[in-house]
């Protein structure tokens, strides 16, 4: 005789199945979620070489000096001695 398959309820199956669908829709958005960090990521590195390059072509021109971005006014730097 050979014995019966034991096997969970339909209802119980259908909550483990969605659940599972839940938890692979999760892990799919957090992958997607890396992948636009990362991006952003080199984005920011890109941009801060652009502003250090800009910041050496500007020190070349104007000299250690603070600058500030609301109205572009240059104010000369006080050296402090050490």
């Amino acid at each position: 005789m050979a014995k019966k398959t034991k096997k969970i309820s339909k209802e119980e199956l259908e909550t483990l199945t969605e659940l599972q669908k839940e938890v692979n829709n999760i892990l799919a958005q957090i992958g997607n979620a890396e992948i636009v960090k990362s991006q952003l990521l080199d984005k920011h590195k890109e941009i801060h070489q652009k502003w250090s390059e800009n910041a050496i072509a500007l020190e070349a021109v104007y000299g250690k000096v603070n600058i500030d971005l609301s109205n572009g006014e240059i104010k000369e730097i006080e050296e402090q001695e050490a």
